[in-house]
């Protein structure tokens, strides 16, 4: 494989540089010199002390960065940095190596004994100041079967003023151009990971389609050292990307304010609000006499209730009243707010992609049934694999090799909303139609299949399932909220991102379960929101017609929402 001399981008001049040059310009970047300048003149600013690490792919030297991160951040977010950044893609096992101490993601009373026993263990709480000193060289592991391997340097320890991001990237290397291994002309794309241990398995997308081995055994080329290994295809998520149409933070951080102190000034407006109907209750309450405290107490609820029923602009004119009612008893109590048109033409349901899945599902039990469980109680290869080629339309399925259900968000996630439901049941190992899901074949699907659909997806299954994101309970709690916000502000289509802003406005304190130090917090939770109600939630349901554009020199794409007509017919707005 023919590469390019390693060259990468300086995250704060966006310039190029050589490999060998870039650990040299930081002390002249004049941009870096004036973020920090401007970062220790904050009236708050404190003098932290910083670790410059140095980070390579141990046997892929193409692929490296330079990052600062905190004294009192722990190895565990480092290790989340890694895994974000390069390598995550089934939640593997990982480990640090230092002075001969082993840092485990996960530690157990009886470990592999393919680990070195050498080695003392320990799990990856402990602060880098307990563990790193200047100059010290030192091994992170990803994955014990298919595992990569990074080389890691303390290149200097220094104090500053002003704290700024717990970990913030410097520079990373561009990727590296690898030429097609059949041709030799155009750059690869794809990785055939049967022949690339043999060093000869690139392909441009040409050569890919006349390579003898199966479309299953290919992967994307990514800029990271895990590329082609396991069923890695990298992340949207670019932290070299800037958004150039929002205006700087006024706190100097050189970051746009959006993805700078606009969450944090959320919350203080927020907090202010409560404030200030407390500094109304007292006025109110001056000049009164109350004999007992039951009296007051009636006459503080009053008032505040009075509060409550004010249209308030951060929840789109809806009050904290409405707002409790949406988000506490969503499918009662609300005729006043939303209702529900259960006479819907089922020309429009019948479309939703999880009614197809649905359908399809049952018809392929009702043939083979019973199905014995596996052991871990998965449905059985066969039947999983009919409803993964059936089922799942990810971008990536050509990709993925399948093995059990579980390589499957789709297929997963269907048999558990469908047992959930009452439409199957495990039962002494196997898998079988319930009265309701015998019904269902025999009646042909109506609205109220839909309906206890939409029940069980948005009451009884857990939206955090496997996607690694923290709980944040607040987005499946607020669906009928976020519901009303696509009533407010898709009624033509719109990017996702704008839409989060009002759900952030809505419920900012969502961003006090972000602990991710290597991101803005809006981008953290735009991604999370993005995914489980947008994408997993409104488009499995058909609530929402969606747009994607590419995005040039990137893998990720905007997506853009608006209303579809099921969402018109089926949800009536009684608030304007």
């Amino acid at each position: 494989m023919e590469r390019e001399i390693s060259t990468g981008k300086c995250c704060f001049c966006k310039e190029n540089f050589s490999f060998e040059e870039m650990t040299g310009h930081f002390k002249s970047c004049k941009p870096r010199i004036d973020f920090l300048h401007k970062l220790s003149e904050k009236p708050d600013s404190r003098k932290t002390l910083i670790y410059h690490l140095f980070v390579e792919g141990r046997h892929q030297t193409a692929y490296w960065m330079h990052l600062e991160i905190h004294s009192d951040a722990t190895l565990r977010h480092l290790d989340q940095f890694l895994r974000d950044t390069w390598l995550e893609c089934c939640g593997h096992l990982s480990a640090f190596t230092i002075a001969k101490k082993r840092y485990f993601s996960e530690l157990f009373e009886d470990p592999s004994p393919l680990w070195d026993q050498k080695n003392e263990k320990y799990d990856m709480d402990v602060e880098l100041q307990q563990a790193l000193r200047p100059g010290i060289i030192f091994d992170y592991e990803y994955d014990f079967g298919t595992t990569t391997e990074l080389a890691l340097k303390v290149v200097s320890c220094y104090e500053r003023r002003g704290r700024g991001n717990k970990i913030q990237l410097l520079a990373r290397n561009n990727p590296p151009a690898v030429f097609c291994d059949s041709c030799g002309r155009r750059k690869a794309t794809l990785i055939c990971t049967a022949c690339s241990w043999s060093g000869e398995g690139w392909f441009c997308d040409l050569c890919a389609q006349r390579h003898a081995c199966e479309e299953e055994m290919f992967l994307p080329v990514v800029n990271s050292p895990r590329t082609g290994q396991c069923g890695y295809t990298g992340h949207s998520w670019n932290p070299l990307k800037t958004i150039k149409d929002e205006a700087p933070c006024s706190c100097g951080s050189g970051k746009s304010y959006l993805h700078c102190c606009w969450i944090q000034d959320a919350l203080w407006e927020k907090k202010e609000k409560s404030r200030e109907a407390f500094e109304d209750l007292k006025d109110a309450a001056k000049n009164k006499k109350f004999h007992y405290q039951e009296e007051f107490q009636a006459f503080a609820d009053d008032r505040m209730a009075g509060h409550n029923r004010e249209p308030d602009a951060d929840f789109l004119g809806l009050s904290s009243e409405h707002m409790a009612r949406l988000l506490y008893s969503p499918f009662t109590q609300n005729s006043d707010i939303v209702r529900i048109n259960r006479d819907i033409s089922p020309k429009l349901y019948k479309k939703a992609p999880i009614v197809k899945n649905a359908q399809f599902f049952l018809s392929a039990l009702a043939e083979e049934e019973p199905l014995r469980a596996t052991a871990k109680g998965n449905l059985p290869v066969q039947f999983a694999k009919k409803l993964f080629d059936q089922i799942e339309d990810s971008r990536f399925k050509k990709y993925i090799s399948f093995r059990s259900e579980e390589n499957s968000m789709k297929v997963q996630t269907l048999r558990h909303i469908l047992q959930k439901g009452g439409w199957i049941k495990k039962e002494k190992k196997q898998f079988k139609l319930t009265r309701r899901g015998l019904q269902l074949l025999k009646d042909g699907f109506s609205e109220q299949h839909f309906y206890r659909l939409l029940d069980t997806y948005a009451i009884k299954f857990n939206w955090a399932f496997l996607d690694r994101y923290p709980a944040f309970r607040i987005i499946q709690d607020s669906w009928l909220f976020s519901l009303f916000l696509l009533h407010k502000e898709a009624k033509t289509y719109t990017e996702d991102t704008a839409l989060v802003r009002y759900f952030i406005k809505a419920f900012p304190e969502i961003a006090l379960e972000v602990d991710a130090f290597y991101s803005s917090e809006f981008d953290y939770i735009a991604c999370c929101f993005s995914l489980r109600f947008f994408e997993r939630f409104c488009e499995y349901f058909g609530f929402v017609d969606t747009r994607r554009e590419k995005q040039e020199d990137s893998y990720s794409e905007k997506l853009f929402i608006k209303m579809s007509p099921l969402y018109k017919e089926y949800f009536i707005w009684e608030v304007q």
